[in-house]
């Protein structure tokens, strides 16, 4: 269940009424009888074995009392109520293929396909698809045989086309008023996936978040990349402020295959112990909240003066960064060896927020169960990425944890985040501060991508 409601919500569910069958029933008898005009016979698209056939599909919302019937448009609505399914991708068994009956001179196409996992069709169901003249036909399931693969359940239909839509205009018209559930395949669940139907509302987060993770990534790397060092600094500042632990997370996590991103040149900071430390975004990448006792929670920026550097090609100083981050109050207990010694004193220490990369933007997120801010504070008091509440309500349960906060908490904890929740979180991304989309937006990617 989401965290908060995703707006406008388009849902109008009679939620007295039951949605899928739990099992098929054979129908009763009926008079339907399949008309094709003989000249539209040859223009059918002869479908393959294994083709996969992006339909509309319309199921009937059955429950004890009702019987299989195939569609009349002459009824009252609410004796006959559907649910559709948009773009749903059947797999083709057999072609359509023709046959003549004589005795009555009537034509008829028939073909049968297997649905996807999760979906149970009945006989009298409909569905809306596309031939090769482009024009949509209309098909009615006349014969359902259930199969399984894998310990798992899937259904063979038999369909027969009924019509053309240009023919009989009315016959959608009739059939929509009486979807009182409308879903989208998700051609992403590999069958096995429990998210095979999606509610519009999740339709539209998955839409607005594929936007905004396609548009903020190329943002990303055009405003932070730097193209005279090639690498990722800090904007907003006098000097030039690498952050290695950040660089490392999204070389790990952001796919430079798929998308014409500016490449990141990595610098060597292995010899350095301190980035040996645990850190949030290690938490993170793992999904695992059993290393957060042994993160550094803290963080400073400190001059590469004081680092070991030699002369050669790949060290801090040698492409002149200023500043790295480097953990700050760390855990002498923590099992780290040969740990570096630096000095923090405020001559050394520097801090990257300025006026020019920060802004006071946040807004209140209305909740189930109450509000919390969208935003925390980016090095406040210190803490890396996530801020002191953070780590209090992990402690407690309680405490002014942030929305975004939260999410990731959810993440870690390995609990299932519904999209429109996310895509609540990004709905205004563009006011956020830069520090802000510097380290939260590859988080919000990852949440995204998984």
């Amino acid at each position: 269940m989401g965290i908060v409601s995703l707006k406008p919500n388009t849902d109008n569910i009679n939620t007295n009424i039951n949605t899928l069958p739990e099992a098929i029933q054979e129908p009763h008898k009926s008079i339907f009888t399949t008309l094709v005009p003989e000249s539209r016979v040859l223009t059918l698209l002869d479908y393959v074995e294994g083709y996969p056939w992006t339909v509309d599909f319309f199921g009937q919302i059955l429950n004890d009392n009702n019987s299989l019937q195939h569609f009349d448009p002459n009824i009252p609505n609410l004796t006959q109520p559907y649910y559709k399914v948009n773009k749903l991708i059947l797999q083709v068994s057999s072609p359509l293929q023709t046959s003549y009956d004589s005795a009555t001179a009537i034509t008829s196409v028939s073909g049968s396909a297997s649905t996807p996992y999760k979906i149970k069709p009945n006989a009298g169901d409909v569905f809306i698809a596309k031939v090769d003249n482009t024009e949509d036909a209309i098909f009615i399931i006349n014969n359902v045989e259930r199969k399984t693969f894998r310990k798992d359940t899937l259904y063979e239909i038999s369909y027969t086309l009924y019509t053309y839509t240009s023919v009989n205009a009315s016959f959608i018209d009739s059939l929509e008023r009486r979807v009182q559930q409308t879903f989208f395949f998700n051609p992403d669940s590999n069958f096995f996936n429990r998210d095979v139907l999606l509610k519009p509302s999740v339709k539209e987060a998955m839409d607005r978040l594929e936007h905004f993770a396609f548009t903020s990534t190329k943002e990303y790397f055009d405003t932070f990349i730097q193209p005279i060092m090639g690498n990722l600094a800090i904007p907003g500042t006098l000097g030039r402020y690498i952050d290695p632990i950040l660089i490392n997370f999204i070389l790990k996590t952001v796919n430079y295959t798929h998308n014409n991103l500016i490449k990141i040149t990595t610098v060597d900071f292995s010899k350095y112990s301190m980035y040996n430390q645990k850190n949030i975004y290690d938490v993170i990448l793992n999904r695992d909240k059993s290393i957060l006792p042994n993160v550094s929670k803290k963080y400073r920026f400190i001059s590469t003066l004081f680092l070991n550097n030699k002369v050669r090609l790949g060290t801090p100083m040698f492409i002149n960064i200023d500043y790295v981050i480097a953990p700050y109050e760390i855990d002498i207990s923590l099992n780290i060896a040969n740990l570096d010694i630096y000095p923090l004193d405020p001559d050394t220490v520097a801090y990257p927020i300025t006026k020019h990369n920060s802004n006071d933007y946040n807004r209140n997120i209305q909740t189930l169960t109450g509000t919390m801010p969208l935003l925390h504070g980016i090095y406040e008091d210190g803490y890396y990425v996530v801020s002191k509440n953070f780590y209090e309500y992990l402690e407690t349960g309680r405490g002014s944890i942030s929305y975004i906060e939260f999410l990731i908490y959810k993440f870690i904890s390995n609990e299932a985040i519904s999209k429109e929740d996310i895509a609540i979180a990004v709905e205004d991304v563009n006011k956020w501060s830069i520090l802000h989309k510097l380290y939260l937006l590859p988080v919000l990617w990852l949440m995204i991508n998984n």
